[in-house]
This record gives C-alpha cells, sequence and structure tokens, in this order.
C-alpha cells in the first residue's frame, strides 16, 4: 500500500501536479511482536479435504486449473503470484524440478497482471517435486493440450501454465472467487490462499527439515526471515517431540 501510494504521488509531482511529496520523510510504522497478524495452515486432515473439494470442483466444471492451483501452492510453497506466472519451460519433467523465474502483479487490476523479476535473489529458486507432484502435473499437461489443441494451439516454452480463458496471464478475481468457493464447499474456516504457503512451511517443518533448507526452498532472504515468521512453529513441533519422548 506504501510503495503504490508513494508510486502515485511521485508521478503527480513529476506531472507537475503537486509541487512535492508529501510521503517524502514518511517512515514505515513497525509491529511490535503481538500485533503482527497471526499465521494460518491448515491441519492435516483439512489439507486432504481441501484438495479433494479442489479435485472434484475441477472435475464437475471441466477445469483442472482450479485443481492445480491450490495443489501447487500447497505441495511447493509458491506464492500466488510465482504459480501465475509459472510456464512450462519452468518445469523439468526429468529432473522434477519448478524453477521459479517470474512473479505476477496486480498493480493495475485484477485483469491486468504484469509479468515481473521478482524482487529478491531468493525468490529465484528451483524447487524439488515428488514422483506424485510431477504425475499431478503430467496430467494437468495432457488436459490442457486436449483443450489447446480445439483450439488449435500448441503448449511452448513460454506458455503460461495457468493462463486465463483469453489465453492470457490468469485473472486474480477469477482464482479468488474459485479458491473461495473451494473452501465454502469443503466446509472449512475461511482462510485466504497464502495460507497453502504457510501450510506448506508448517508441513517441512513437520518433517524435521533443516530451517536452512525450508529457507531457501520458501525463497525467504535469510534464515532469519523464516525463523521469524514460522519461529513458533518450530518451538511448538519441538515441544510436540519433547512430550512424546518423555
Amino acid at each position: 500500500m506504501e510503495s503504490c501510494l508513494k508510486g502515485a504521488i511521485k508521478d503527480a509531482v513529476l506531472l507537475g501536479y503537486l509541487n512535492k511529496s508529501p510521503l517524502e520523510h514518511f517512515k514505515i510504522l513497525t509491529l511490535e511482536l503481538e500485533d503482527k497478524k497471526k499465521i494460518q495452515v491448515f491441519e492435516k486432515d483439512e489439507q486432504a479435504l481441501l484438495i479433494e473439494t479442489a479435485r472434484n470442483y475441477a472435475s464437475s466444471h471441466d477445469d483442472q486449473r482450479w485443481f492445480l492451483r491450490p495443489y501447487l501452492a500447497l505441495n511447493t510453497g509458491m506464492r500466488s503470484g510465482e504459480i501465475a506466472g509459472l510456464q512450462w519451460g519452468d518445469i523439468d519433467f526429468e529432473g522434477k524440478t519448478i524453477t521459479v523465474e517470474r512473479n505476477v502483479h496486480y498493480a493495475e487490476g485484477d485483469t491486468k497482471g504484469k509479468v515481473k523479476k521478482p524482487k529478491t535473489k531468493a525468490s529465484l529458486r528451483t524447487i524439488y517435486l515428488t514422483d506424485t507432484n510431477v504425475s499431478e502435473l503430467n496430467k494437468y499437461r495432457l488436459w490442457i493440450s486436449e483443450k489447446l489443441l480445439k483450439a488449435k494451439v500448441k503448449i511452448s516454452e513460454d506458455t503460461f501454465v495457468l493462463m486465463d480463458n483469453d489465453s492470457g496471464i490468469l485473472h486474480r478475481s477469477a482464482a479468488r472467487k474459485r479458491w473461495e468457493t473451494i473452501v465454502r464447499q469443503a466446509g472449512l474456516t475461511h482462510r485466504g490462499f497464502h495460507a497453502l504457503r504457510h501450510t506448506h512451511a508448517s508441513n517441512l517443518i513437520d518433517q524435521d527439515l533443516n530451517p536452512k533448507v525450508i529457507s531457501v526452498r520458501m525463497g525467504h532472504e535469510s534464515i532469519s526471515m523464516t525463523m521469524d515468521t514460522y519461529g513458533h512453529l518450530f518451538k511448538k513441533e519441538n515441544q510436540l517431540k519433547t512430550e512424546e519422548a518423555l
């Protein structure tokens, strides 16, 4: 919000509508630890129900995009914009990896997504996939190939994996509505799509992975960012293991 506001006012100054920016000396407000928004995750049983509901929703609408989107978020930890910017050339089916090279921003509107490079080098990363992940991606590729074939369009390396109905970048509003519908049909308490990324991190912590490995996979700039965000989950997991040992 701060960046958008500063950018708009800066343009107003450049165009001569304002003499100077009233936000020139604006300082970002810092939140105390207790003021930070609590991380929301889906529990194990909720994850299974959510994915099953997404699969059923996609099948009933003959549109596998609405299954693959939450599936990728939950199984890779990719951000919504990173999934929207994913192209087929980013997926190595033999090497079982996804390379995150771009992000989609919607500053100009939900239907006007723009592809940009990630802001940090850490976001440019390689995510390793399981055999099951690769299998799901292959199923989706077969489905979308058949759909595009009817329109006499072939998949290329720079084709978006989750394109919109106009073959362009996925519209944010359409994706958000489908997500909200899936959560509602699953009978779950509403959580934003970003909760899937947090849930993926939680699952990695449950697997007792090294925090550094988790930090790299999530695309964090440093391990301290990972600990700041998910430190309480590490403490919770350690506590549970200690109680089991006792």
